[in-house]
C-alpha cells in the first residue's frame, strides 16, 4: 500500500487582486515572475503568515452569498518523516477552482486549469525530510464576465470563452481548494 500524508485541515489564506489575463497565459519565466509579484511573501518558505486568515481545506473560498471571484493565496507548512529519503513524493490536489499555481519550498512546480479535476506534481526533489516544508498555492476564481474596475484597465482581458461556463448560468462560481490535498 502507498503511504500518504493528508494535507487537509488548517491552512492560511489571503485574498489579493489578481491579473486574470496573466492567469490564463503561458507559464514563461517573465509571467511566473509577475504571478509571484502579486504576493511575493506567499511563496517565501520563511514567511511568517500568522496574520493571514485561517481556513479549512478542503473548503470553498466564497460560500453563498459571497460572490468573490478573484485570487486567493493559500499556504501550509508540514513535515515528512525522517524515513522519506529514497521514496517518491507526489503532491495531489483533488480540485482547485479555477486555475492554480503551486510552489513548494519557494520553487514553482506547476499549474493547473480546470475547476473540478484532480491534478498532481512530482515533488520528490523539492521536499526536505524531517524539516518544515512550505506549500503556496495561488488560486484564481476567474470572473465569468469582464468586471473591470478602474485599477484593472491595464490588465489584458481574460479569454472568457475558454472558461466553463463561459456565459452567465444557473451556477455558483465556487473558488478555492475544493477537494483533498495529499
Amino acid at each position: 500500500p502507498r503511504e500518504t500524508i493528508s494535507l487537509n485541515g488548517t491552512w492560511k489564506k489571503m485574498r489579493t487582486p489578481g491579473n486574470h489575463g496573466l492567469t490564463l497565459s503561458a507559464r514563461t519565466v517573465p509571467n511566473l515572475a509577475l504571478l509571484k509579484r502579486e504576493n511575493p511573501e506567499a511563496v517565501d518558505p520563511a514567511f511568517d503568515d500568522h496574520a493571514w486568515q485561517t481556513c479549512t481545506i478542503p473548503g470553498v473560498e466564497n460560500p453563498s452569498p459571497d460572490r468573490y471571484m478573484d485570487v486567493t493565496w493559500y499556504r501550509r507548512t508540514f513535515k515528512i518523516p525522517a524515513s522519506f529519503p529514497g521514496k517518491r513524493a507526489i503532491l495531489t490536489f483533488g480540485a482547485a477552482n479555477y486555475a492554480a499555481d503551486v510552489w513548494v519550498n519557494g520553487e514553482w512546480i506547476g499549474s493547473h486549469e480546470g475547476g473540478f479535476t484532480p491534478f498532481c506534481f512530482d515533488v520528490t526533489s523539492k521536499l526536505k525530510a524531517d524539516k518544515d516544508n512550505a506549500i503556496a498555492v495561488r488560486v484564481d476564481n476567474i470572473p465569468w464576465l469582464p468586471q473591470k474596475a478602474e485599477s484593472d484597465k491595464t490588465q489584458p482581458p481574460a479569454n472568457q470563452s475558454d472558461i466553463v461556463p463561459y456565459k452567465t448560468a444557473d451556477w455558483w462560481n465556487f473558488g478555492g481548494l475544493l477537494r483533498e490535498v495529499e
